[in-house]
């Protein structure tokens, strides 16, 4: 959990999860106001031209896998593990020179509403802080966490998991519900990104 987070996340209107439906909450990117052409990703990537860091907060369902994904899990061999499953999965797709991000991510995505990457992190100083912008609002969260995001939204992700974030961390029932999910969370994501710093960035 970061303690950086704060009261500031009190101004995100939560609402329940579903259990009956496996929901998670996850943060999905806002578009940029700029176009995204190479040109443009790689203005983001070095810091030349940020656009705001705004992003919607939404509910998914763990269980809404596309028909094609399910068929092609039932179609692999039952001693695969979930990565190899996924792994195999994204392999399968050929994307032409110059497809955008969204293209790609769209492509290989395994749900009806997308994918996601689960984030681990340090959290850093609790002084250290940065505002972001969640549902329209401005949040204050840790400034190695904002700095991952922003990473991270030059990349082919669409959307993101954080415990920070994505768990109401003041319903103490959710919390404790949503921690012992966190392992599984992470095993069912697309890809995990392990955040050291601005310099250290790994990913799987």
């Amino acid at each position: 959990m970061d303690p950086a987070s704060g009261s500031p996340l009190q101004r995100i209107q939560y609402k329940p999860l579903d259990a009956s439906r496996n929901e998670i909450r996850v943060l999905s990117f806002e578009p940029p106001s700029t176009p995204d052409d190479l040109s443009s990703r790689l203005d983001r990537i070095l810091g030349l031209r940020l656009d705001p860091l705004r992003l919607t907060l939404e509910h998914v369902s763990l269980d809404d896998f596309k028909p094609e994904y399910t068929t092609f899990r039932t179609e692999r061999p039952t001693q695969w593990s979930r990565s190899q499953v996924d792994d195999a999965w994204c392999e399968q797709f050929d994307f032409e020179l110059g497809s955008t991000s969204s293209d790609v991510f769209r492509t290989i995505a395994r749900f009806t509403w997308g994918d996601y990457t689960a984030i681990s992190y340090m959290w850093g100083s609790p002084e250290d802080t940065k505002t972001i912008t969640i549902n329209g609002m401005p949040v204050t969260v840790g400034e190695n966490l904002a700095a991952a995001l922003d990473c991270l939204r030059s990349s082919l992700v669409d959307k993101v998991w954080i415990d920070a974030i994505c768990i109401n961390q003041d319903d103490i029932d959710e919390r404790n519900a949503q921690v012992l999910r966190i392992r599984d969370i992470f095993s069912q994501s697309l890809a995990v990104t392990v955040w050291l710093g601005e310099d250290e960035m790994s990913g799987t």
